[in-house]
């Protein structure tokens, strides 16, 4: 049975994880995963017995499991907000259980070569995909400086390879950065409060698709900057629990020094963090298809999304969408025409 166990001394945690196979991320796996690719998991044909740690303290995590089978365990939760807790998972492993085909204990069908997949608890956005072994004791450590996310700018949107027709509009965020409240970490005392960095791509306006040959007028407006999903200065002062008096001086290039220091004050990966003012401008395009099949154009944008979570209360969401896009085309060897156009009166 898993239990999370919260250590009598958490701070012999910290720096270093506790004895065994420490299992890292598999970071295209994940970038996949952000596009809706499960990853595939071939089936291992020898019984095994062995135990997985998941480590973690700040963030609630939410704990799944990638199987051959269609039928996989139930979800564990890591409940976060604490300097280092242990979530322990023993399994059985028996290669001829097959839990779609009839009520069996669907706990032994995770073996070497599934998959782990963790995320927060918080928002959904995805924090790693970590792939099993046999190795007797396995660890996947999620907590301060041991946090593997992935870089910032996370690579472009989908390319060719995925078919428009199944692409949603936005891709699953994925955790970049985590930060928490420090005075109380120096303290030895839980945090009052941690800040979250993820980002996701998301379809623009130039996406569209045109006939063999055709032109076509195309208007939009195009964002930069926050997007009306964040929430007020006010509540993120009251969430990071810095004083409102000092509002009339408070301003989002100063919420974007504080969400930088938390983040770098974590000692994960440093970001800059900049929330600009929100930016609409007119959009007007001739577009077109100089081939003879269908094209298909989408355009991306990069989205940040910040979250400010005090403990035992909702979080405060920030979104800003980053100025610069990526285009593909399906086929991708098909280029469309593209005419910039002066606005409409």
């Amino acid at each position: 049975m898993s239990q999370t166990l919260v250590h009598e001394n958490p701070r012999e945690l910290i720096g270093q994880p506790p004895a065994g196979k420490r299992i890292r991320i598999d970071k295209q796996k994940t970038l996949d995963l952000s596009r809706g690719i499960r990853p595939n998991v071939e089936k291992y044909d020898q019984k095994v017995t062995f135990k997985v740690f998941i480590v973690g303290d700040v963030l609630p995590l939410t704990v799944r499991f990638f199987t051959p089978y269609q039928r996989t365990p139930r979800t564990r939760a890591v409940p976060g907000f604490s300097l280092s807790q242990l979530l322990e998972l023993p399994f059985d492993f028996d290669p001829d259980v097959n839990p779609d085909e009839g009520p069996v204990n669907v706990e032994k069908t995770v073996g070497p070569g599934c998959y782990v997949l963790l995320t927060s608890k918080l928002s959904g956005s995805i924090v790693g995909l970590y792939k099993l072994s046999q190795d007797p004791v396995q660890v996947i450590w999620v907590s301060q400086s041991w946090l593997e996310a992935l870089d910032a700018n996370f690579e472009a949107p989908p390319d060719s390879q995925f078919h428009p027709d199944s692409l949603a509009p936005s891709q699953q965020a994925i955790l970049v950065g985590l930060g928490w409240d420090t005075s109380a970490f120096v303290m030895g005392q839980n945090p009052a409060w941690i800040t979250i960095h993820e980002q996701y791509w998301r379809l623009a306006g130039l996406t569209c698709s045109l006939a063999p040959k055709e032109k076509r007028t195309l208007s939009y407006v195009r964002e930069v900057g926050r997007l009306d999903s964040t929430t007020d200065q006010e509540q993120v002062q009251m969430s990071l629990n810095l004083s409102l008096s000092a509002s009339a001086s408070f301003g989002w290039a100063t919420l974007s020094a504080s969400l930088s220091a938390s983040f770098s004050d974590s000692r994960t990966t440093t970001h800059t963090t900049s929330i600009t003012t929100k930016s609409v401008t007119a959009v007007e395009q001739l577009l077109e298809n100089p081939s003879t099949a269908p094209l298909t154009i989408l355009e991306w944008q990069l989205v940040d999304r910040f979250l400010v979570v005090p403990s035992g209360k909702p979080p405060a969401v920030l979104e800003t969408v980053q100025p610069v896009s990526v285009m593909r085309t399906h086929p991708v060897n098909v280029h469309p025409i593209i005419t910039a156009l002066p606005p409409s009166r």
